[in-house]
């Protein structure tokens, strides 16, 4: 603490205001960010795409925050600025609470994106402008009373608080708190952020300080007051490198969240990431060295464009590790160039306005222009090239600076080199999704790709297997043979739990069947001519494939319908369906849509069933055991549940196929076969998980390592 804040008992009180009115603000940015997102999830299908989206709301309205307060620094007096303050406060509270309307919730799943930010900035706007403002407008106050003290310490505060907000949520808030709670504790230290924040204001628009009287301070430094407005190429520079920060940072997150490993809370690993380099470099310049950083950026560069062409080959821990550490390095690059290139503080709020112009600039194109030029998760790869070039660059300019006398053209010769090699190593990804890839799509939702692989069984001739694949979990195949395509295949055969409920039920008499989650359309090989088949699939593009490269639907001899849109909204807004039996086929992309697996949602499938109708629910997923939910939900609902595991082939490799029936009797399950030895009945566990709407435990449902 610098000579100036401990003088005097007033100021040191002063200063610790500014410092915890900016630690509560930034906190409070990344508490609403996944409280407001999980509100919103279940609306738009459970899709990972739903965080990306949330982001780029949050970084513009990030960067309108930032720009109001270099208005008001730059433009106004102290007193209109503590006025307008605290009229910007008093309309916040008034917008609380925080939690967006049920009339928000789609009709359908057109436009995702562009409705998130709707919804967003009706009911957050206006409070997340107030906390976004804060940073740079309390520096600039701060810096304004404290002549000796740099404020971009602050900077590093804040992003120490914003990466303690992220992280306390899904380990302390969400397990402890309703989604109902999360937003009334939320609000609650809101109002108390919006006290403190208002004494300051109120402090700036009363004159307490006679340095606040004008808008240049009388007490700013004579090296600050003629000091030269930063040029275009400056400003340009403070663009470029938040801008490429915040790309790779979400292209990071879409390739490793989504392509590489769906795993669940993966998402809070890069952001935290993001979080911890601007704490890193704006603590203090001398934590950033252009000599390591520079080079370890040129070899995480080569070696995740090496791991994305070998990807699948290695261990998906490598190749998680891998990009995280590319991501880290490349953003203490940028956010270390920015702080070598920060301006004195009088011109702080432009600096800040430049920065988070620049993330919204990268969320905008990664989130909104990228999906409609590439069909795949390719902004990596452009990432990757930029990333090596950044490298070479700081790399180079380390080295003028250590030794001068050393050719340059000595310097750039095994860099460029190496830049060829990655050059060719990461153009080839250009080329498709896959080397057997016959087709491949991008939506808001995801990745897509079709793929024929060979299947050879000894003593039989070669067969070929058609796949639909979201990142690199299957989501359903068919047999491309004539005489073969009509059998269901992996977790839908007739061995399983599924299967043997649907041969078993509809062995002399008509079914009528919904089934959550399209696929391929296995599920339809089962219809009789006398059957009806009910599908509902909020993604467009799964629908699309299934009637274009699948044969499923076309071969269904009975009437059937293809409903589009989050499953449960449609079926909540449905007269009753009658159904015999309803699958629920959701959960095996590791991104759980816990609305769909819920009490109420529970409720909504029971008045679509016939008395004597039966629910299937297919939970195999590698990282989450949804057993104990299901098995809660059942003894909640007074529910009969059977658990049937069945060992097979599923396409990719032997495993088990894990389905849970649940029915209001319990003779329709006893009919079903399961494997003895994986089949469990949690009769010993007393206490059994109870999700509803407003609560649910992903952490909680994490299969545990044996």
């Amino acid at each position: 603490m610098s000579e100036e804040l401990s003088s005097r008992p007033e100021q040191r009180k002063l200063a610790w205001c500014f410092a915890m009115a900016i630690f509560v603000s930034a906190f409070l940015v990344f508490q609403v960010q996944p409280v407001i997102s999980k509100v919103i999830l279940p609306w738009f299908g459970g899709s990972p795409a739903v965080w990306t989206s949330c982001i780029l709301f949050f970084q513009t309205a990030l960067f309108a925050g930032y720009a109001y307060a270099h208005f008001s620094v730059s433009r106004l007096t102290p007193k209109w600025q503590g006025g307008i303050h605290l009229l910007l406060i008093a309309l916040a509270l008034y917008a609380l609470p925080i939690t967006p309307s049920p009339e928000w919730k789609p009709i359908d799943g057109s436009w995702p994106t562009l409705r998130i930010l709707g919804i967003l900035t009706a009911s957050v706007g206006l409070p997340y402008f107030l906390l976004a403002s804060t940073g740079p407008l309390l520096q600039a106050w701060f810096g304004q009373s404290f002549r000796h003290t740099s404020p971009y310490r602050l900077y590093a505060l804040s992003n120490t608080a914003s990466m303690l907000g992220l992280l306390t949520y899904p380990l302390v808030f969400e397990p402890a708190f309703t989604t109902a709670g999360q937003s009334q504790l939320w609000s609650l230290v809101f109002i108390a952020f919006a006290a403190l924040s208002a004494g300051l204001a109120w402090r700036l628009f009363i004159r307490v300080n006679r340095s606040l009287d004008s808008k240049l301070p009388d007490s700013a430094e004579p090296s600050e007051t003629t000091s030269a407005l930063p040029t275009i190429g400056q400003r340009i520079a403070w663009l470029a490198l938040a801008a490429y920060g915040s790309a790779i940072l979400l292209a990071t997150t879409n390739h490793v969240c989504q392509d590489v490993a769906v795993i669940p809370l993966l998402w809070v690993i890069p952001l935290s990431l993001y979080l911890l380099s601007f704490i890193i470099c704006f603590d203090n310049p001398r934590w950033y060295s252009r000599y390591w950083c520079g080079r370890g950026l040129i070899v995480a560069a080569f070696l995740a464009a090496m791991v994305s062409r070998i990807g699948e080959t290695l261990p998906v821990f490598v190749e998680i590790s891998v990009f995280f550490v590319l991501l880290l390095l490349a953003c203490m690059v940028c956010h270390g160039e920015l702080v070598r290139r920060r301006p004195q503080k009088i011109y702080l709020t432009m600096f800040y306005q430049y920065c988070a112009a620049g993330g919204a600039l990268g969320g905008i194109v990664v989130s909104l222009v990228c999906p409609y030029l590439f069909n795949g998760f390719f902004e990596m790869n452009v990432c990757l090239l930029v990333a090596y070039l950044l490298g070479l660059y700081v790399a180079v300019r380390s080295e003028t600076t250590l030794d001068s006398a050393q050719p340059k053209t000595r310097k750039l010769a095994p860099y460029l080199l190496g830049y060829v090699g990655l050059l060719a190593i990461a153009w080839g990804q250009f080329g498709g999704v896959s080397n057997s890839a016959i087709a491949a799509t991008r939506n808001f939702y995801g990745v897509l790709t079709v793929q024929d692989r060979e299947i050879n069984v000894p003593g039989e001739p070669t067969r070929k297997l058609r796949e639909i694949l979201h990142g690199r979990i299957q989501h359903g195949s068919q047999w491309i043979d004539d005489d073969l395509r009509r059998i269901p295949t992996t977790y839908y055969a007739k061995e399983t739990a599924v299967g043997q409920l649907l041969l078993e039920m509809g062995n002399d008499r008509s079914l009528r069947v919904g089934v959550i989650g399209l696929g391929a359309g296995t599920l339809a090989a089962y219809g009789k001519q006398s059957d009806y088949y009910r599908f509902y699939e909020i993604n467009p593009d799964v629908v699309d494939i299934a009637r274009r490269y699948f044969t499923y639907l076309s071969d269904l001899p009975s009437e059937s319908d293809v409903i589009l849109g989050d499953a449960r909204i449609s079926l909540e807004r449905e007269s009753p369906q009658n159904f015999d039996v309803l699958v629920l086929d959701a959960f095996s992309g590791d991104a759980v849509p816990a609305h769909l697996i819920t009490v109420e949602a529970m409720q909504i499938y029971l008045g679509h069933l016939n008395k004597h109708g039966t629910l299937a629910i297919h939970i195999s997923n590698r990282h989450i055991d949804l057993l104990p939910v299901v098995a809660g939900l059942s003894r909640h609902l007074n529910l009969q549940w059977r658990h049937i595991p069945t060992r097979m082939d599923l396409g990719n490799g032997s495993g088990i196929c894990e389905w849970v029936v649940v029915s209001r009797e319990f003779k329709p399950l006893e009919m079903l076969v399961a494997d003895r030895e994986a089949a469990r009945t949690l009769e010993s566990k007393k206490e059994l998980p109870l999700w509803k709407d407003d609560f649910s435990n992903i952490l909680g449902a994490l299969r545990s390592k044996k």
